[in-house]
Formats: C-alpha cells, structure tokens, sequence
C-alpha cells in the first residue's frame, strides 16, 4: 500500500515527516509549468524522475539526521525562509489573481532601542541559550498567525540577526510582513488548491527537495562541494581507498599523469616597452633563433651573462617568475612583450619539449586517484541506496 502520513503543518514550518513516496500528475504537471516559466527545460518524464529522486534525497537526509535539512548554509537563513519564497513563486505562478490580495500588517510596536534592550548583545559565538529564546517566544508579533520575536530571529541569517541586535525595526517589520502575507496567500490559495487535487503539505516537500537537492548530493559525494570540502560520509568512504586501488587506477590512467617535464626556453628583457614590440614585430618566425643571435640579446635563463642560446629548463629554475611564463608560453612561438613584476619588459621563446609521468606514490598521484575513486564509489553507493529506496517504498514511477 502506497502512502504517506501527512502531520498538521504551520504556516512557517517545515513537514516533520520523511517524504513524499509518489509524485502526482497534478504535481508534475504545476512543477513542469513553473519550470517552463523559469525557462528550465525538461520534459515531463525526466521532471518526474528528478522530484522522485529529491524526495529520497530528504528521506536519506533524514535517516542520516543532516543538520542541513534545518539550514543548509549556518549563515544563511533557515530552509523554511526558502520553501516560502518557493513556495509563494508557485502560488503565484498558478493563481496570479492572488498577487496584492494580501494586507499589510500594522508596524510592531517597538522601538529600536526597545528592540535592541531585548535581544541584547549579539553573542560572540552565533548560538543563543534557551533561556533567551524562551524570552523572545513570549514577545508576540502576529496573533492571526501566531508569530514571536524568536521566530523572526530562527528563520533570519546571521547578518540579519547581527541588524535585529543593533535595533533594525525596519528588517523586523519586513520580516513579519513576509510572514503574514505568506500566511494570507496561503489561506486564499488553499481552496483553489483542493480544486486542482494538490495540497500545500506535498508543495512544501516538493520544494525543500529542489532547494535542497545540490547540498545533499554534495553531501554524499556524487557533486562537488564549495571550496573542495568534504563531509565526513565523504571522508569515511576516502579512508577505505586502498593503496591497491591507487596502485591500480595509476596503471590504468597513467597517461593523466604524464606532465612537461623541461623546455629549452629563451627570455630576452627590455628596459622599455618600445624596444620589446620592434623586436617581436620584426621577429621571422622560422628564423627566431638566429634573430636572438644576431641581436646579441642575452638569455636571462642561462647562467651566464653572454649566453644567447636556449637553455633546457625546469619549472623549479631559480628565475621563478620567468619560468612559470615560460612553461605557460605555447611551444615554438614567440610570446607577446609581457611586462615583469620589476617593471621591465620580456619576450620568451620555447621549444623542444621533454615529458615524464608523476611516480606512482607521488602526492599528485595518491591526490587525484583518491579523488577519482572516492566520487566512482560515492555513485555507486547512491546509486544502489536509490534502488532501495525505491523498493522498499514500493514507489509510484
């Protein structure tokens, strides 16, 4: 038997239950047109699959107990201030004859100073005490929807709470207009919803799953996450990489890891930007050796003052800066005049190429094969949690 029990939800609160098992047509058909309008084109059939798999999404989260289905980023704004912007875009979308139907609030009698003697100092460490918060859940906003000065402060950012303590009515009032508004059209949208067999319990798991659909994938390793963290589901499924599998994975990619080894490089430096562009415009570009030499233009890779032939380098030559554009120089071309960090000017010539392959336990190699294995194993595992899934909850494709 196919279901879901669905448990009473506010206007401001996120489902307590796991997910949805089933994706109506009624729901696929509001979800396709929303992402028509958003000009995100997919067909109905792929839509369908990708909200069924954003619902094992939030139930796996949920197993798994992800801080993340409360507030995806600990400085943003609470995941229910983000269904309820998602959430108004798809109401309004479906029933535009609902935009400006709300009522603005009355303006919270509070006083900046008020305001600020309530909450007090901002706490150094983000994290306030149930102490205060029982406080602020006595500090009535809205009674028709029940709203407190702690449910304005869960559901803010940090840089919004951060405003709230230094008395911002004006975020507060803003805030509470949000919510009550959001409350309206809610209200007004319900019976127009009943008639299009959808209901806004379904609605909001539909939307938590497409907000939170790239931080859970990041999560188990099957996207990249921000700034190259990894999550400690991650990390588990790293330390279990054996040396054989790295062993193995270089011999198999072993050409990645082939990298230019030396060049014979020449760099000749000018004085003044002048001087550099005649010598590149006059350049013959099958003679450019000869040009260095007739010029009498020293090579300030070599190590000595009157060299003025190329000179095989590596990237760790004590002239750093000259080799890093060196090695980036296209081979057997004439670079542009390209101004140095002293002020001078150079142009840098390169050919004759020698390659070689990172050792087998270098740190380039264990790097990226851990990489490589880690993200194939994290795909098969979510692969084989989404067919469970998918089984044990006999769902509806």
């Amino acid at each position: 038997m196919r279901f879901v029990i669905f448990l009473w939800v506010s206007f401001f609160s996120l489902p307590s239950f796991s997910a949805l098992d089933h994706i109506t047509e009624a729901e696929l058909a509001l979800m396709h047109s929303l992402y028509q309008a958003q000009d995100r084109q997919i067909s109905k059939t792929n839509l369908k699959a990708r909200l069924l798999e954003n619902q094992f999404l939030l139930s796996h989260a949920r197993k798994l107990n992800l801080s993340l289905l409360d507030r995806h980023a600990p400085v943003g704004f609470d995941n229910t201030y983000h269904v309820r912007r998602y959430i108004r875009s798809m109401l309004l979308h479906k029933f535009p004859q609902l935009t400006h139907t709300s009522q603005k609030p009355l303006p919270v009698s509070l006083s900046g100073e008020e305001l600020k003697s309530l909450l007090g100092p901002y706490p150094n460490n983000g994290q306030y005490t149930e102490q205060q918060r029982q406080k602020w859940r006595q500090v009535s906003l809205s009674k028709q929807p029940k709203l407190t000065l702690d449910d304005i402060l869960a559901s803010q950012s940090m840089q919004g709470r951060f405003s709230l303590h230094e008395g911002d009515t004006r975020l507060l009032n803003k805030d509470v207009e949000d919510f009550v508004s959001f409350h309206q059209l809610k209200n007004k949208a319900a019976p127009l919803l009943a008639k299009q067999k959808l209901s806004l319990t379904r609605l909001n798991l539909l939307a938590l799953g497409e907000l939170l659909r790239p931080s859970i994938q990041a999560y188990l390793g099957v996207k990249s996450q921000l700034h190259g963290e990894r999550s400690d589901y991650v990390d588990n499924i790293r330390s279990h990489v054996s040396d054989q599998e790295i062993a193995q994975f270089y011999a198999t990619h072993k050409n990645e890891f082939k990298y230019l080894q030396h060049i014979s490089a020449f760099a000749a430096i000018f004085e003044n930007q002048k001087d550099a562009i005649a010598i590149y415009d006059n350049a013959n570009k099958n003679k450019i050796q000869q040009m260095f030499l007739k010029r009498g233009l020293r090579n300030h890779f070599s190590t000595s003052d009157n060299t003025q032939q190329l000179v095989q380098i590596s990237r760790h030559h004590p002239e750093k800066w000259l080799a890093q554009v060196a090695f980036n120089n296209q081979l057997e071309e004439l670079s542009r005049p390209i101004r140095t960090p002293q002020g001078q000017w150079v142009l840098i010539y390169t050919d004759k190429p020698s390659y070689a392959y990172h050792a087998k336990n270098s740190e380039t190699v264990r790097y990226r094969a851990l990489q490589h294995i880690t993200r194939r194993k994290a795909k098969t595992a979510y692969a084989h949690l989404f067919n469970q899934w998918l089984l044990s909850a006999n769902t509806k494709t």
